[in-house]
C-alpha cells in the first residue's frame, strides 16, 4: 500500500531526520510505502497546483492533505485558502483515490514570536484565524466523510502528558511529538481503513 503525504513543514518534518518524520514512524509500524510530497514554506495554492504531479501521477492507495498555516501566517484571505483545500480534494476525489485523509494544523505556540514565526503583536490574530480554519476543515470533512488528523489535541494532551513542551520553536513538533502524531494516525487508519490495511 502506498500513502502519499502532501502539504507544508508540519508534514515534511524538516526538524527532525527522515527517519523520525511521523509519516515515516507510522509507515514502519503498519507496512505501508509512504511518499513524502510536503515541503516547508508550502502554501495551498502551490499544493493545489502540483497535486497532479505530486499526487494523481503517484496512482497512490491514499493521500494525507495538511496545509495552511503558512498562508495565515503571511495574512492570506481565509476565502482562498478554503478554495484551494476544496479544490485540492475534489481533484483527489476525481483521481477516485480510495483514501483520502484531511490532516487540521495545530495553534501556534507564544514561543513561535522568539523563533521569528511571526511577530507578537500578530500572535493572537494568526491563531483566532487559524481557529477559523479549522472550523471550515471539520466542516468540510463532515461533508465529504472524511476521517481528519487534528494536531492539535495530539500535541496539547501530549504535553500535558509529559510536563514540556512538544515544539521546537512554537510551531514544529519535536521528535517526541513527532511519534505522538505517528501513533494518531496509525490509529485512525486502523479505525477508518482497517480492512484495506
Amino acid at each position: 500500500m502506498k500513502i502519499v503525504f502532501i502539504g507544508d513543514s508540519l508534514v515534511s518534518c524538516p526538524n527532525v531526520p527522515l527517519a523520525e518524520a511521523w509519516p515515516e514512524l507510522a509507515a514502519r509500524k503498519l507496512s505501508f510505502r509512504a511518499v513524502n510530497n510536503a515541503a516547508g514554506g508550502r502554501l495551498t495554492l502551490v499544493m493545489r497546483g502540483m497535486f497532479r504531479s505530486d499526487v494523481a501521477a503517484e496512482e497512490p492507495d491514499g493521500v494525507f492533505v495538511l496545509c495552511g498555516t503558512n498562508d495565515i501566517l503571511l495574512d492570506e484571505p481565509l476565502a482562498k485558502i478554503r478554495e484551494n483545500i476544496t479544490v485540492t480534494l475534489d481533484q483527489a476525489a476525481a483521481a477516485k483515490i480510495p483514501m483520502i485523509i484531511l490532516g487540521k494544523p495545530h495553534l501556534t505556540r507564544p514561543e513561535s514570536t522568539d523563533a521569528g514565526w511571526q511577530v507578537p503583536s500578530e500572535f493572537a490574530q494568526h491563531n483566532a484565524a487559524l481557529t477559523e480554519y479549522r472550523a471550515f476543515l471539520d466542516e468540510e470533512a463532515a461533508r465529504r466523510d472524511l476521517p481528519v488528523l487534528d494536531l492539535e489535541p495530539i500535541l496539547a494532551e501530549g504535553e500535558k502528558a509529559a510536563g514540556h513542551s512538544l515544539f521546537c520553536d512554537g510551531l514544529h513538533p519535536t521528535a517526541e511529538g513527532d511519534a505522538l502524531i505517528a501513533d494518531a494516525f496509525v490509529r485512525l487508519l486502523q479505525t477508518h481503513f482497517g480492512d484495506r490495511l
